[in-house]
């Protein structure tokens, strides 16, 4: 097997923690429409997806005028709403080892391309990363495996010559359906243990944080 060439990252849950700030701006959207959303079903539903896939397994009973543009407003609420950013435990300076070892970075995101690029940028990235792959400007976003297989293909790596980090069940199964070794990141559980749902998915371990992270 080829050693670690290439490192893909996700960036919501991944990079940083953003589910408070998605799952406030989906509840300040939805209550004018006497919507609510249980935080579990949010877990289950939403994390991981594009907001139009959200909008189409989640609300198909809402007035399609008014679900068309439920994502661009999500959208715009969730970036008006993030202030500093706080990494992921160690991920900073797992990158910037990666970068002086002449390791290949990307990040692939189900994200707008909007937010993506403030989120790298106020995380201090968005120069690290050598491609940014974006789901909703591709014909298929997570859980397909189309977002890994391009970002492999503009970084000219084989699957087996790299290193998906995902904290969703979507993004989880997007990188093992691309043939690329996954990493889940879960930084709430209180066990990343062998019993993780992600490693049910195909993650090959799942970690908390970034510090014990090597490219072996």
């Amino acid at each position: 097997m080829p050693r670690l060439r290439a490192l893909l990252f996700d960036i919501d849950g991944t990079l940083t923690d953003t589910e408070a700030v998605h799952f406030e701006a989906w509840t300040r959207i939805l209550k004018p429409l006497g919507r609510t959303v249980a935080r579990d079903h949010y877990d289950r539903n939403f994390v991981g997806l594009t907001s139009d896939a959200i909008v189409e397994r989640n609300f198909a009973d809402i007035d399609p005028v008014v679900a068309k543009r439920l994502p661009e407003e999500k959208e715009a609420l969730f970036r008006s709403l993030l202030d500093r950013l706080v990494p992921t435990p160690g991920v900073r300076e797992f990158i910037a080892r990666a970068r002086d070892a002449g390791i290949a970075r990307a990040a692939v995101t189900n994200a707008p391309r909007a937010n993506a690029e403030l989120m790298l940028g106020k995380l201090g990235l968005i120069g690290e990363m050598q491609t940014l792959v974006i789901g909703d400007e591709l014909a298929h976003g997570k859980p397909h495996p189309l977002p890994y297989l391009t970002a492999l293909e503009r970084l000219g790596m084989p699957a087996n010559a790299a290193r998906v980090y995902e904290d969703s069940a979507a993004g989880v199964r997007s990188g093992v359906a691309a043939g690329v070794e996954t990493v889940g990141v879960d930084v709430h559980s209180a066990s990343v243990g062998a019993t993780h749902p992600l490693l049910a998915l195909g993650a090959k371990r799942v970690i908390r944080d970034f510090g014990a992270e090597t490219f072996g």
